[in-house]
């Protein structure tokens, strides 16, 4: 608000040159016309020297104004220079709308977000002008089609927006535009270039939707597995399963565990009676099963309560999320239980004579072997009853191949029956030999069993009328009995069994022989 003195200044200029004119003409009167009395002349002098005196003060005045003025004015102009300055280098345009709505103010980067239109040509111009110039050219993209409709909601919501508003500009460019009335009516719109962080958002929106898409397909090929696949985060929590699990363990909700952790549902599961291995020892199960959980270097096979069978598949990953794959092999263990049980028949037919049904030769000779070599790591005496039906041949000629088969059965039960001990064999050695291989058994002991051999068939009382030795079939029988030495095969007593045997069939059969080493051997 300017001073009283400052606004007399104008009237002061404009009084200051009458003044001045007044006094000298009063001076110059009293000065010339003598027809005046002295008093009169100079009251007149006194008259115009006042009057020059008022226009010179007046004048004063004047000029002190003007220098104020021209301050004034180079102030305003220096501070137009800056505000203008300041809205230059704004990092957003800037309009500024008198009461009728006419652009009256626009910064630099708003007239380079208004290329088709120059600042000049842009002032003056009343929003709703400015807004058909830049449908004109295509500004903005979603108005393209519905220009009028566009432009009525515009100028209907103009100054009363509740908040920014988003627009499209052609060659990509995003702007935020905020938009405040003052109290006066005016306008004021901020127009913010946000282009980078919409192209920031869409590159995370398709981000997120790319990596939503892989989930889903993630999701989509582990439902497909034809195995259960479980996975728990670094705190051991479970973050994804298929459906697959859920049919393995169908007791367990597997929905209501996302989340739990490793330990809850184990010990829910063996809460269940699920784990057949975890009863009665469940804490014990529990502390092993947590130790290596992730940890295994090898699948775990598990046995469910209802009889099938899980091989289970660990694995950590470097984020310390475990991997587990539970795959169903019952069917699997089946086949190789059926295998198993297979092979061992196979065994025990390749190892059993198929008259006798007793050990074969190949079986007496694999535990002759075995046990040729405990003994000698043992020290322990190993002895060998050979046994032959006496005149056989004679018999199977008189009553035939089915009746001699018959008999060779009737001697291999009487045989068997003669051992007491589970790793005691007797076995078929060959047509009507046997052997019975008796492990640390000393010699006298080996002599008890050939005498229950021959006393066993002589109880039997089978016919043998073609025999020369006697009317009932008899056995002759060889004995030995060795303790193995290093240097020394399992043959050796086999030859020493075979050479008594000799002996007692070269003594005339229906006895028995005992291998006598040489004094001194």
């Amino acid at each position: 608000m300017p001073s009283s003195s400052q606004r007399d200044e104008p009237a002061a200029l404009l009084t200051a040159v009458p003044c001045v004119a007044g006094g000298l003409g009063l001076l110059a009167w009293a000065a010339t016309d003598t027809a005046l009395g002295t008093s009169a002349r100079t009251a007149l002098a006194v008259a115009g020297l006042a009057l020059v005196a008022a226009g010179y003060m007046h004048w004063r005045l004047a000029r002190r104004w003007q220098a104020r003025a021209a301050r004034a004015l180079q102030d305003a102009e220096r501070a137009e220079r800056r505000l203008r300055e300041a809205m230059d280098a704004m990092p957003a345009g800037l309009e500024i709308y008198d009461e009728q709505d006419r652009l009256v103010l626009c910064n630099a980067h708003m007239a380079r977000l208004r290329p088709h239109l120059p600042l000049q040509e842009s002032l003056g111009k009343t929003y709703e002008e400015l807004l058909r110039e830049g449908l004109r050219h295509g500004i903005p993209e979603e108005a393209s089609g519905q220009e009028e409709l566009w432009l009525a909601h515009e100028l209907a919501a103009r100054g009363h927006r509740a908040g920014p508003e988003v627009l499209h500009y052609p060659g990509g460019a995003w702007m935020h535009v905020h938009e405040r009335r003052t109290p006066s009516g005016m306008t004021v719109c901020v127009r913010l270039d946000i282009t980078d962080l919409i192209a920031q958002r869409q590159k995370a929106e398709a981000a997120r939707q790319e990596s939503q898409r892989i989930r889903q397909l993630l999701e989509r090929a582990v439902e497909a597995l034809p195995m259960s696949i479980e996975i728990y985060d670094a705190q051991d929590r479970l973050v994804l399963y298929n459906q697959q699990l859920s049919r393995m363990y169908p007791h367990v909700n597997y929905a209501e565990h996302l989340g739990h952790s490793f330990e809850s549902i184990l010990r829910h599961s063996v809460a269940q009676g699920l784990i057949p291995s975890a009863t009665g020892r469940e804490e014990a199960w529990l502390a092993e099963r947590l130790a290596e959980h992730g940890n295994r270097t090898s699948t775990l096979v598990q046995r469910l309560a209802d009889g099938r069978w899980i091989n289970i598949y660990e694995t950590r990953t470097p984020e310390n999320y475990v991997v587990a794959v539970r795959l169903d092999i019952t069917d699997l263990i089946a086949q190789r239980q059926a295998l198993e049980l297979a092979n061992e028949k196979l065994a025990l037919l390749s190892t059993t004579d198929g008259v006798t049904n007793i050990g074969n030769r190949r079986r007496f000779d694999e535990r002759l072997a075995t046990e040729w070599q405990r003994c000698g790591r043992h020290q322990s005496p190993l002895a060998v009853v050979l046994i032959d039906i006496d005149h056989f041949k004679l018999y199977n000629d008189h009553y035939g191949h089915l009746a001699g088969d018959e008999c060779l059965r009737r001697v291999a039960q009487m045989l068997q029956a003669t051992i007491r001990r589970a790793d005691e064999v007797a076995a078929r050695y060959g047509g009507e030999e046997f052997a019975l291989l008796l492990p640390d058994a000393q010699l006298a002991d080996a002599v008890v069993v050939a005498r229950r051999c021959m006393d066993g068939l002589r109880a039997a009382d089978i016919a043998h009328p073609h025999s020369p030795t006697a009317p009932v079939l008899t056995l002759s029988i060889g004995v030995a009995c060795l303790v193995p030495r290093a240097g020394t095969s399992a043959d050796t007593l086999v030859r020493a069994a075979d050479a008594a045997l000799y002996s007692a069939k070269y003594a005339g059969r229906n006895r028995m022989e005992v291998f006598a080493p040489p004094q001194g051997g």
